[in-house]
């Protein structure tokens, strides 16, 4: 089902709240006011750079000298396509960008998976930076995302879309029909913290597509 920017996306059906709402029946509660927006907006993308070193850096897993500037920005991000989730408030609950390339060899850090001595036709889907504030786990916004991620990058033609993964995402990951392709270079802005190379072949994707649309 297409998404207009800017419209209210229901994640579930309303429930009934206990007597004593826990934080999770609150964030059920408000399911259905989650705004799930894709932008192109100068200020919009700011604040989700932003955003992305604040969930890091209370996920505590985030090097005290990354990101002094208080923004996780690269050259991707001009031209990517970029999506956010805000809750009932307009807070920031999550986000996640795509970028789609010509080739492997155009992908950003394309040699973390050129070592892999991989040979795929593009175009290429490069989804990454999918970060979800710790107020709103468990209400099905990262899964929203990588739905908004797949989407488009079948819809832009690519045939494989490939990622570096936190063990947590990696798992998630494996139930989308994601591969693993080995152990990515060690960041030093995210100590501890090991990031694996994924690939996912998109025909299966495409080809479902093209059933609900007939």
């Amino acid at each position: 089902m297409a998404m207009n920017p800017g419209s209210d996306i229901p994640l579930s059906p309303p429930v009934q709240a206990s007597a004593v709402p826990t934080p999770q029946d609150r964030i059920r509660e408000s399911a259905e006011s989650w705004q799930v927006l894709e932008t192109a907006d100068a200020a919009l993308i700011e604040e989700i750079c932003r955003f992305r070193v604040r969930v890091w850096r209370q996920e505590g897993q985030l090097s005290s000298e990354a990101f002094g500037s208080g923004t996780w920005r690269d050259s991707v991000d001009d031209g990517a396509l970029h999506w956010l989730i805000r809750d009932s408030r307009g807070r920031l609950a999550a986000a996640g960008r795509l970028s789609v390339h010509e080739s492997l060899e155009d992908v950003h850090q394309a040699e973390e998976y050129l070592r892999f001595e991989l040979a795929l036709p593009g175009p290429i889907a490069a989804p990454d930076r999918v970060v979800v504030a710790r107020f709103a786990r468990k209400a099905g916004l990262g899964r929203r995302i990588l739905d908004l991620q797949d989407a488009a990058a079948v819809a832009r033609g690519a045939s494989h879309a490939v990622r570096q993964a936190s063990p947590r995402m990696v798992e998630l990951l494996k139930h989308r029909g994601w591969q693993v392709l080995g152990p990515a270079s060690s960041d030093e802005r995210f100590p501890g913290v090991a990031f694996t190379a994924v690939i996912k072949e998109l025909s299966q994707e495409r080809c479902t597509v093209s059933k609900e649309a007939a």
